[in-house]
């Protein structure tokens, strides 16, 4: 059994034999097969590759998920409570550069303070950072001024859904998912937050819970320039989001007879993989999900993974098309290290992961150029802080 990988080696006559590992069916499905991934080399497969320490004069706390907007980032660490809402008790502010502008945390019962936030956003035309607070009996949010991270005050608030229940899309742009009284279903919506107010301004219908889970799964920031949304079914959909905010359908895909059943993925009373426990479906190893899809010119991406169970062999694995050709990656390795990043989210068209600790030394083939160059990052880094390592995929030429 091996752990879930993410970044390793490959020739480049492999990686062209990807490009041709998976069928479309005469329906325009197309079928992925798993066990035809190859491994690659990053460097071989990924373009604007950029690593961005985290820098701090103190220790940056733990972050388990990124929003990444053009001029600044936000990370923070986000649990359950007690009531199973995704909630986080501080905020980490960085410039595009990964310089840490501020960490924001007034956790505590007196004036300004708060017990737990639900959600921020980022308002880019007022340069104004808003968080909500987790009562939703007595909501209120908290803003500062960016970059000079200046505390605006605290104002009563409107209702703010949480994380699981949002995409980021930039400027307020927020998809969201409201529940019906049938927990197994879900409304589509597009709003438009803005300080004071918000605005409903698409619905897109009813859907079941299953169907739009992929979208929310990472409840990561999307590529807002070009969004992208995850359709969850025995035929997998991605969708884009036109400039008037319609729904086109880029992408369709199956797992066939290696993923779920169709008895499963398509019954509207059945809890999907992305809501219940993997232990449910982990048995004969079809959990296969998917997520984080990009849109890049002609150039789609997505992650799909399984997670390890007893003799189940788990995977982390990326596709990429173009339309005409295509390519199925297991691990992305950098020749000279071993390590295991972990998916941070999306900024822009780019893809960026999490490195929190010096990877170790791969002694059985020489140090890459980029294995090299993480290393001194990493040797430069106070604290034990992390680096952010971000990266585009090539096109398919």
């Amino acid at each position: 059994m091996r752990l879930l990988k993410t970044v390793i080696c490959c020739s480049m006559s492999l990686v062209m034999f990807a490009c041709v590992s998976c069928g479309r069916k005469d329906t325009g499905v197309v079928l992925i097969d798993p066990d035809k991934a190859v491994e690659a080399v990053l460097e071989d497969v990924a373009s604007d590759i950029r690593i961005i320490p985290l820098k701090s004069d103190r220790p940056i706390p733990g972050i388990n998920m990124f929003f990444f907007y053009d001029d600044y980032f936000f990370g923070t660490n986000v649990n359950r409570d007690m009531s199973n809402d995704l909630v986080f008790k501080n905020l980490s502010v960085f410039d595009s550069d990964g310089n840490c502008l501020g960490i924001i945390d007034r956790l505590g019962r007196g004036h300004d303070e708060y017990l737990a936030l639900r959600n921020f956003l980022y308002f880019e035309d007022e340069h104004m950072l808003t968080l909500y607070n987790s009562d939703r009996m007595n909501s209120t949010k908290y803003s500062y001024r960016l970059p000079s991270m200046e505390y605006l005050g605290s104002k009563p608030s409107f209702f703010m859904v949480g994380l699981d229940q949002s995409v980021h899309m930039g400027d307020g742009r927020t998809l969201l998912q409201t529940f019906r009284g049938d927990d197994t279903k879900r409304d589509l919506t597009m709003a438009i937050f803005r300080p004071d107010t918000i605005l409903m301004a698409t619905d897109y219908g009813e859907f079941v819970g299953n169907r739009i889970s992929s979208t929310f799964y990472h409840h990561k920031f999307t590529n807002y320039k070009n969004p992208l949304l995850g359709f969850f079914g025995y035929n997998n959909e991605i969708y884009s989001i036109d400039n008037d905010d319609s729904l086109k359908l880029e992408f369709s895909f199956t797992f066939g007879n290696k993923g779920l059943p169709k008895s499963y993925t398509d019954d509207p009373n059945h809890p999907g993989p992305y809501i219940v426990s993997p232990m449910q479906y982990m048995e004969d190893g079809s959990y296969i999900l998917f997520y984080v899809p990009v849109k890049n010119g002609n150039l789609i991406s997505f992650i799909y993974s399984r997670p390890q169970y007893d003799n189940i062999e788990g995977f982390m694995n990326y596709y990429v098309t173009n339309g005409n050709r295509s390519a199925n990656y297991s691990d992305l390795k950098i020749p000279g290290l071993k390590f295991e990043p972990t998916l941070a989210g999306v900024n822009g068209t780019s893809y960026v992961f999490q490195m929190t600790s010096t990877p170790e030394i791969d002694e059985s083939v020489p140090m890459s150029r980029l294995g090299q160059q993480i290393l001194d990052a990493f040797k430069a880094q106070n604290d034990d802080n992390p680096i952010l390592l971000q990266f585009r995929f090539k096109d398919l030429n």
